[in-house]
């Protein structure tokens, strides 16, 4: 994940290409028809886009590497983003970045995906080809940037994007050549946007740097025959011949040592010897403390969550919510352990070995048992349900010691492949039994799986939008299943809804904190301190969650914000229809038109309360 840096550059470039690929050429205009640099005719010339502020001029994406199979002209399909989501750091609502192809088809799609453009032939590793000749090298391998999941300051281990989308891919590769991994070629990393953000300590805190290069120095140590980005080498291919697999592992192994990890070198270099001499002390964690850092914390919430709330207003929510809950798990203390004091509840979940799996295998029939109820009662909670399946996968060890609790993993188009409820059963004596049946139904049903299929089914979405998600949306509705699988009857036991008030703690935790150090000057210790109180994360994990909030402004506020908009929609709803409420229709209009900003949500389950009450 350090790879962030790389792939935050790319954020301008991205939209530059999503603006082409929605755009049509002009009458009587025929792209490559003209020579380079000329003009084409009736058009006006176009100015070179500027780089935003804080970021690096780039000419364009790094270029992949392997055999030309399609070198048509531009291409005039959607860009549609490989991507994942997850319960705290995978894919985009937990932070990926993603970096849309052009492609023929829907990336998930079984069989081969041809890239819309010209491809290097074999061995060219493009590093900057505006500046050098390409050079060569037996990298048949096929690396280009895609997309990296978003850096955490450190917070979960290194490069794990590159796993995911590497596993991800490996079911559907018919050659060895066909295989495009979600990383950038390091010959063309630079470590920061912009390095004179650093003088001016606009770069993460001094701790926080100081863990990735941490990071980095230890997965430099290692030889890349034992990184995570040797996973797909080592798996099987059975359509490959001996000899293809052992050509792809030699390329895949020499592109790494030769061209990333030099990459990876310089970047924690220029951390060691340009940011951390200059980076904030932990006392000045938040944006608050740079002289435009309220207003850039205000935007931040605005793009994050789609509201027009301010600082205060979610600070407050979020302090209303963690007392409300409070006493929820007060309650619910005194009936399970017989005590309503929250400190001593806290001490019991965090600490009694009870409270933890003990096999891998308990964690996995957990899973599987919490997704078979839920498949069974949905029907009576919506009326649309999503043609494609929802099974539980377990992480291979080339991911799961480096990755979150869980994720999903969307299904493909064509039903070459379910959705899949991917689940960490890494050391499962670190792994809470009361939260299995809430992370289930958060990831899977009626939770991601349910919106995301729903979405890709529906047949008068465009396609970008099937693909495209809005986070306060995504996890605001996953986070909102959570409660509903409590009215569901889905929770086995008392002891399975104190997981269910442990996450709804979590994320609640999430508006007094993130708040508190971006606006209202924080230290990160005081951050840290307020999660202990009031959540029963350990430690590590608590310190993690800070770190994350300081690295990443605003995002954590959208998974609350959507679950209480949603819950509000639904109250509503209660009260102008009456009986004639039908929870099921509800959930069908919040789901028709797939991850909406919440103010758009708000518009269309109203435009169908006014229908309901006018066909009184």
């Amino acid at each position: 994940r350090v790879l962030a840096g790389i792939a935050a550059r790319q954020s301008h470039v991205c939209d530059l290409h999503r603006r082409a690929a929605l755009r049509r050429p002009a009458p009587g205009h025929h792209p490559g028809r003209h020579r380079p640099g000329a003009q084409a005719p009736g058009r006006r010339a176009r100015a070179r886009p500027r780089a935003r502020l804080g970021e690096a001029r780039r000419p364009g994406p790094a270029q992949p590497l392997g055999p030309d199979r399609d070198g048509g002209g531009p291409s005039r399909r959607p860009l549609v983003p490989l991507r994942g989501l997850g319960g705290g750091s995978a894919g985009r609502a937990a932070g990926g970045v993603l970096q849309p192809r052009r492609l023929h088809r829907d990336p998930d799609a079984g069989g081969r995906t041809k890239v819309r453009r010209p491809l290097p032939r074999h061995g060219q590793v493009h590093g900057r080809p505006h500046r050098q000749p390409a050079k060569r090298a037996p990298a048949r391998a096929g690396l280009g940037l895609v997309g990296v999941q978003h850096v955490v300051a450190g917070a979960r281990a290194v490069l794990r994007g590159i796993a995911v989308v590497g596993d991800g891919g490996l079911g559907r590769l018919v050659h060895p050549h066909d295989l495009h991994l979600a990383v950038g070629l390091g010959q063309d990393a630079e470590p920061f946007r912009n390095r004179r953000l650093g003088a001016r300590e606009r770069v993460a805190g001094r701790g926080l740097d100081l863990k990735v290069a941490q990071q980095l120095e230890a997965l430099l140590a290692q030889p890349v025959s034992k990184w995570a980005l040797m996973g797909p080498a080592q798996a099987e291919h059975e359509r490959w011949t001996a000899a293809q697999r052992e050509q792809f592992r030699t390329d895949l192994a020499a592109a790494l040592d030769g061209a990333l990890k030099p990459g990876l070198a310089r970047y924690r270099d220029a951390i060691r010897k340009e940011i951390l001499p200059s980076a904030r002390s932990p006392e000045k964690a938040g944006l608050v403390n740079l002289p435009d850092g309220v207003e850039c914390y205000r935007k931040r919430i605005r793009d994050q969550t789609s509201l027009d709330l301010s600082p205060e207003e979610l600070h407050t929510i979020g302090l209303e919510q963690v007392r409300t809950i409070r006493e929820e798990l007060s309650a619910l203390g005194q009936k399970v352990m017989g005590t309503s004091q929250v400190e001593r509840i806290q001490h019991r979940l965090r600490d009694d070995p009870a409270m933890q799996f003990k096999t891998a295998d308990e964690v996995e029939a957990a899973a599987r048992d919490a997704l078979a109820r839920a498949k069974a009662a949905i029907p009576k909670w919506f009326g649309v349900l999503p043609k494609a399946d929802c099974e539980v996968k377990i992480m291979g060890m080339h991911e799961a010691p480096q990755s979150t609790i869980a994720y999903y993993r969307n299904p493909t188009k064509d039903g070459s492949r379910p959705g899949y409820y991917m689940l960490n059963t890494y050391k499962p004596e670190t792994r809470p039994r009361y939260e299995a049946q809430a992370l289930a139904f958060h990831e899977s049903i009626p939770g991601h799986h349910l919106q995301i299929a729903i979405a890709m089914e529906l047949k008068d979405l465009p396609e970008f939008r099937k693909y495209e998600g809005v986070t306060a949306f995504v996890e605001g509705w996953a986070l909102y299943t959570e409660r509903l699988a409590d009215e569901m009857g889905l929770y086995s036991s008392d002891l399975d809804r104190f997981g269910m008030l442990s996450y709804d703690a979590w994320r609640a935790c999430r508006l007094v904190v993130d708040t508190g150090l971006h606006a209202m000057g924080w230290t990160r210790q005081q951050a840290i301190d307020y999660m202990m109180q009031n959540t029963v994360l350990a430690e590590n994990n608590v310190v993690n969650e800070v770190d994350r909030y300081i690295t990443w402004p605003g995002q954590a506020l959208a998974y609350k914000c959507g679950q209480i908009e949603i819950l509000k929609l639904r109250e509503e709803g209660r009260l102008r229809l009456g009986a004639r409420f039908d929870i099921k229709e509800f959930h069908d209009v919040v789901l028709r038109n797939g991850a909406l900003p919440l103010p758009i949500l708000r518009q269309e389950v109203e435009t169908y309360y006014a229908e309901r009450e006018r066909a009184k």
